[in-house]
């Protein structure tokens, strides 16, 4: 007869505290403890409640920061009040930081806790003008910096401090464009442009390996267009399931999340997706429904999603955590 050992490669172990999950997916083991048997599972991704923002808003830059534990908010509007002031996020609570030089919203911004950048927007001052300002942080302080070449709103971004991407939006003389920047943590070059215009896209990945996706030519238009970069021209990338704009992205450009956005006509939604590099499949949904929100994570199984606003104008302050896959411990039981 077949024995444990012959099956599962390893012995029944008797442990007085339950190990690591994620190590021993498949494993059963005797808990002395409780005097119960144990295994571990290996589940899809879900969101979880994180700790709420100071200030709840949309139109923040695209947030910065490397994982659900491990992100900074900046910018965005309360209504008709446009914010200076940013938050950073430890996995717990978020905390108040310096303010910002420049009060917008519907900018761009990547990078990490300790440089960011955060650029264009619609500004403050003068009243709702599409600017082309740019400001670095450096976990403490934000210093305005060279600006990019091109005035515009409602772009997405990716990549980091010293290499980052920026691309599509609007300006008051076109709805959208298909324009892309590079920034080297110093100046601002055009390189190639997307393969289709877009305004109120979301992005994820890295300067050398991009993804842009959502959005739409109009505010009635939810596109499910998605385009990824290479590091030096963008190709257009498989349909989406669900056309949005104003939702948030993660992870790389094979290894994507994005979730929230508006759907017609003018609802927030809470669906999510995600992108293998070769296919995009449906994903849990947040427990809230957010648009004009903002995310982080390099990794798109460790990402974060906080702020925006809901159909009725409520700035949401909630944040949510993305995990995949999802761990867990659970006791045998016989009936």
């Amino acid at each position: 007869m077949a024995q444990y050992k012959g099956i599962k490669g390893y012995t029944l172990q008797t442990l007085g505290s339950d190990p690591t999950t994620a190590d021993t997916v498949g494993q059963l083991w005797y808990n002395t403890a409780s005097n119960t048997w144990k295994y571990s599972t290996e589940g899809a991704g879900a969101w979880s409640t994180g700790g709420n923002l100071i200030t709840g808003r949309a139109g923040p830059a695209q947030s910065a920061g490397v994982s659900s534990s491990s992100a900074l908010c900046s910018f965005g509007a309360v209504g008709p009040s446009y914010l200076l002031n940013s938050e950073e996020y430890n996995g717990t609570a978020w905390s108040a930081q310096n303010n910002s030089n420049t009060y917008r919203k519907g900018g761009g911004g990547a990078g990490t806790v300790t440089a960011a950048f955060a650029v264009s927007g619609v500004t403050a001052s003068p009243s709702n003008t599409t600017d082309t300002v740019c400001e670095d942080y450096n976990g403490t302080s934000w210093t305005t910096v060279n600006p990019c070449n091109s005035a515009r709103r409602y772009i997405s971004s990716q990549g980091t401090e010293s290499a980052g991407l920026i691309e599509g939006g609007e300006n008051p003389a076109s709805p959208t464009n298909a324009l892309c920047e590079d920034y080297n943590g110093t100046s601002w070059t055009e390189v190639n442009d997307l393969v289709s215009e877009s305004q109120s896209a979301f992005g994820a990945g890295t300067e050398s390996g991009a993804i842009t996706m959502g959005g739409g030519p109009s505010s009635p238009d939810r596109r499910t267009t998605c385009q990824i970069y290479d590091g030096n021209s963008w190709a257009a990338g498989p349909a989406m399931n669900l056309g949005r704009y104003g939702g948030m992205g993660a992870g790389t450009s094979t290894s994507t999340v994005c979730t929230g956005g508006n759907q017609p006509p003018g609802y927030a939604i809470s669906t999510a997706e995600t992108f293998n590099g070769t296919s995009w499949s449906p994903a849990a949904s947040m427990t809230t429904a957010r648009s004009v929100t903002c995310g982080t994570g390099v990794a798109a199984g460790a990402s974060v999603c906080m702020s925006g606003y809901v159909a009725d104008h409520i700035f949401k302050q909630s944040t949510e955590e993305y995990a995949d896959p999802v761990y867990a411990v659970k006791t045998v039981t016989s009936s």
